[in-house]
């Protein structure tokens, strides 16, 4: 497994866990993460450039959050 694909896949991972678990809906509606200053590309502690970079763009970032 490449690096990228580590962390794209640890990213997803902490992002759906809430939902999976059945705290919130949508991982947006999880406070304690970073999910929705990645989709609004608020750089605030995390680089958002660098982490969307993962995924290649905005739009494959949320495909890959996609709930099944």
């Amino acid at each position: 497994m490449s690096d990228t694909s580590y962390l794209t896949n640890l990213v997803k991972y902490i992002h759906l866990n809430p939902v999976e678990v059945g705290m919130v809906l949508n991982p947006e509606d999880w406070a304690h993460s970073s999910y929705s200053a990645l989709i609004k590309q608020e750089n605030n502690l995390i680089n958002v450039n660098e982490v969307i970079s993962w995924f290649d763009s905005l739009e494959n970032f949320k495909s890959f959050h996609a709930i099944p």
